[in-house]
């Protein structure tokens, strides 16, 4: 079985900014094969910190809550979406796993003085 995250779900993350690039991979879990959809998005501040900050409060407005944090790093999840889990953090810190498909790479070069304010969220299926 594949899960996927619920489609409505990206009506949300595409409140917090404008989607700079896309891509999606796959990890077997317990339940099934899990697609972890990844989005690049530019929320137009000047630093991650503030990136960060407003997209967790466009989110918890519209009824994402936070169950884990660390500097550069917020998970959030809904009771709207009770199978999705939302991560967040910047960047310049997010691990591709060495190999980010032709289009990440190619805005990770065109968007080298504003990289650091750039915020990765990955939308993955849970339960």
């Amino acid at each position: 079985m594949t899960n996927r995250v619920d489609p409505e779900v990206f009506g949300d993350l595409r409140a917090i900014g404008d989607v700079a690039a896309e891509t999606s991979y796959s990890a077997e879990g317990e339940g099934g094969e899990d697609v972890t959809n990844v989005l690049v998005i530019d929320i137009g501040q000047p630093n991650i910190k503030k990136s960060l900050a407003k997209a967790r409060s466009t989110l918890e407005g519209a009824g994402w809550h936070v169950v884990g944090q660390r500097p550069e790093w917020v998970q959030l999840e809904s009771a709207n979406w009770e199978t999705v889990r939302l991560s967040l953090t910047s960047l310049a810190k997010y691990d591709f796993d060495g190999n980010p498909d032709q289009h990440i790479q190619d805005l990770l070069k065109a968007a080298q003085s504003k990289i650091e304010a750039f915020v990765v969220v990955e939308a993955y299926p849970i339960g």
